[in-house]
């Protein structure tokens, strides 16, 4: 039994549109002063058309890694995305290397094999994205053990905060 029956066609089609050179820029900055959960792509009106939305994670203390969460959004056009939303949060999960990956090319493909493992994997048993079993040899930053990258808290505070999912 799979997670959900999204097809990596219709996923890779979304990420062609925002993982772009044009968009590697503002996603970057506006990842940096965000907080978890923040929307960094698309605007809420192209949420029905893409049919999935990417959002900030944790990001390390100097802004170049960035963790993306890409999300099925309960109002996309395309049935197996909206149905998966009310299945599972995250639909693929990747760290992005704003230095090494100013394109977001290299983001693109792991997103990609982020949202293969998650598909596939049975419910309750989603395997963990960043695993040292699914990165390269030269990408020990990934690993959740050893990542520099660190959580925000939703605020300041520890209060309610961010933006609402959608």
């Amino acid at each position: 039994m799979t997670r959900h029956n999204i097809s990596i066609k219709f996923f890779r089609g979304a990420l062609q549109i925002m993982c772009t050179s044009q968009n590697a820029t503002s996603v970057a900055k506006k990842a940096r002063g965000a907080h978890i959960g923040t929307r960094l792509l698309p605007t809420k009106d192209k949420d029905p058309q893409l049919g999935f939305r990417m959002d900030c994670g944790s990001v390390d203390k100097d802004g170049k890694l960035i963790q993306i969460k890409m999300q099925a959004n309960k109002n996309a056009n395309e049935p197996s995305v909206s149905r998966a939303a009310n299945l599972v949060h995250d639909v693929a999960i990747a760290v992005w290397d704003t230095e090494k990956d100013p394109d977001m090319v290299q983001l693109q493909v792991d997103l990609e094999e982020s949202f293969e493992e998650i598909r596939e994997a049975p419910k309750g048993q989603r395997k963990r994205s960043g695993s040292q079993s699914s990165q390269g040899k030269d990408s020990p930053s990934r690993s959740k053990s050893k990542s520099p990258v660190r959580s925000r808290s939703k605020s300041p505070t520890g209060g309610k905060g961010g933006s609402k999912g959608g």
